[in-house]
């Protein structure tokens, strides 16, 4: 991981993790035919691999995927983010998973923050992009906006990321995915505004309890674990929505001895932190959480 400090979007870094090389190439199958071994061609599809490891990183139907590599793709989004904003402070993190085949890379900005007041802290809730490169077939090609709280690191995905998406079929057009960076702020302006009434927004433990206990694909035991972390996001932020959000994005931001995540010695973790990020807008966005809205009392 290669975790930058405080730069600026005019100076992009020359060396990252990121920046490996990838090639097209036919893939064999290898059968054994009177004592040897005979290659054939296996079927239609084409192989990505690192050019540097040799590593196989994903297959796809011949003449269906456009290849784009690393440094052609987040090097066209840090282009229209330098026109977008132009040389403002910035901090990147850059995260491989699966020898290469998903790659993100983080933008935070320091400069673009609002101050959010919550009980006993106050909170700087700062803009962020993400882009998304997979060469395994997994994801689309994507770019996500959202905040991130620097009270504790925790991250939320805002906004609806399928529109900044899109399939890497032959012509593949990155200027087309970039265009949602000119809607980027006006979410982030009108998230804080939702954050602030949610920090004033005092509600009961049982409500909480319940909104956790209804979330899809939350078992008892997870419930459990999300009231736990409620009760400690409260101590500091308050009794209110805000504190429940925070339970909920600190799940989808850390490993934790509370929210660990599997070591299956692909250094997929962030992989799993990006998905948790998406469920927790999912949770946010549903009739639960509207029903919570409402047993909620502004202060």
């Amino acid at each position: 991981m290669l975790d930058t400090p405080t730069s600026t979007l005019g100076t992009v870094p020359q060396h990252s993790d990121l920046y490996f090389e990838t090639e097209l190439r036919p893939l064999y199958s290898g059968i054994y035919k009177h004592g040897e071994r005979e290659y054939h061609r296996a079927g239609k599809s084409v192989g990505v691999f690192r050019t540097d490891t040799d590593q196989y990183l994903g297959h796809h139907k011949e003449n269906s995927y456009t290849l784009v590599d690393n440094k052609t793709f987040f090097g066209g989004i840090e282009n229209a983010l330098f026109h977008k904003f132009g040389d403002i402070p910035i901090k990147r993190k850059d995260l491989t998973s699966f020898n290469g085949a998903r790659c993100t890379r983080e933008w935070i900005f320091p400069t673009l923050k609002t101050e959010l007041k919550s009980g006993s802290s106050v909170s700087i809730i700062n803009f962020r992009s993400i882009g998304r490169n997979c060469f395994d077939g997994s994801s689309r090609c994507q770019i996500i906006t959202g905040e991130i709280d620097g009270y504790c690191s925790n991250g939320m995905i805002t906004g609806s990321y399928d529109a900044s998406s899109r399939k890497r079929t032959s012509g593949f057009d990155l200027t087309s995915l970039l265009s949602s960076v000119d809607q980027a702020l006006e979410t982030y302006d009108s998230s804080v505004k939702v954050y602030q009434k949610w920090a004033e927004s005092q509600i009961m433990v049982p409500y909480v309890k319940a909104f956790f206990d209804s979330l899809k694909g939350v078992g008892e035991r997870k419930a459990d674990k999300f009231m736990d972390q409620y009760a400690k996001e409260a101590a500091n932020r308050g009794q209110n929505l805000w504190a429940v959000v925070s339970a909920l994005t600190a799940y989808a931001s850390h490993s934790s001895e509370r929210f660990p995540t599997r070591d299956t010695g692909n250094n997929h973790w962030n992989e799993t932190l990006l998905t948790r990020q998406f469920e927790v807008q999912k949770w946010l966005s549903s009739q639960s959480f509207r029903h919570l809205e409402q047993h909620a009392a502004l202060v």
